[in-house]
């Protein structure tokens, strides 16, 4: 119902010639039929990285100069399968706790490397908000790691608790800060490079890396 509401919306603003708000619309409209598409679901990282473009272009309208959005991007492992909704809550955090305070200057960046070596999928997003004193930063990191109160979790440890679950205990999430000098949280997951990958059901057996 919100899908098609949404949508009648946009349409009926294109027809009244406010093409920007038909824009958003359509925009909001494709995040939300994502995540009513693949909650529960695995889906590619290049996907997943598409609709949070989509999130991030919501946000620049939102906040116009006051955040710029950065995409470092190596593609070569973005075929890997992840769970869902992995990305945007990363990126709201960095909105929420760090930038999205400032008056002007803030700035958020997604990183996406292939650590060949190792056989892993890097990913960062780092901003350059108020960031956390040392005492704050390890209350955080004991949060995200506690694992046996899943009805409870939002945000990073929902992250955390989902993406252990996915690759078996073999995902890493670290999050670094400092005060003043913003936060970097790392996404590191198992993926071999010559394993098949499908988009489906969140299923321990279609993971990358197994």
């Amino acid at each position: 119902f919100l899908f098609n509401t949404l949508n009648m919306i946009s349409q009926t603003a294109y027809m009244e010639s406010a093409e920007d708000t038909a824009a958003l619309l359509g925009t909001t409209a494709r995040l939300l039929r994502y995540t009513l598409d693949n909650t529960d679901k695995a889906v590619t990282l290049a996907r997943e990285i598409e609709i949070l473009g989509n999130y991030v272009e919501l946000q620049e309208k939102r906040f116009g100069e006051r955040i710029s959005f950065e995409f470092d991007l190596d593609e070569s492992f973005h075929q890997m399968v992840v769970p869902s909704m992995i990305l945007q809550p990363l990126v709201e955090n960095s909105i929420s706790h760090g930038v999205g305070i400032k008056r002007e200057g803030g700035k958020i960046k997604i990183c996406t490397r292939y650590d060949a070596q190792h056989k892993r999928g890097i990913i960062v997003v780092s901003d350059n908000g108020i960031g956390m004193d040392e005492k704050t930063l390890e209350r955080v990191r004991q949060d995200i790691r506690v694992l046996d109160r899943p009805g409870q979790r939002i945000g990073l440890g929902n992250v955390y608790l989902r993406l252990m679950i996915f690759f078996n205990h073999k995902a890493e999430m670290k999050v670094f800060s400092r005060p003043k000098a913003g936060t970097r949280i790392v996404l590191s997951l198992p993926c071999e490079e010559s394993e098949d990958r499908k988009e489906g059901d969140l299923n321990v057996s279609d993971r990358c890396g197994r």
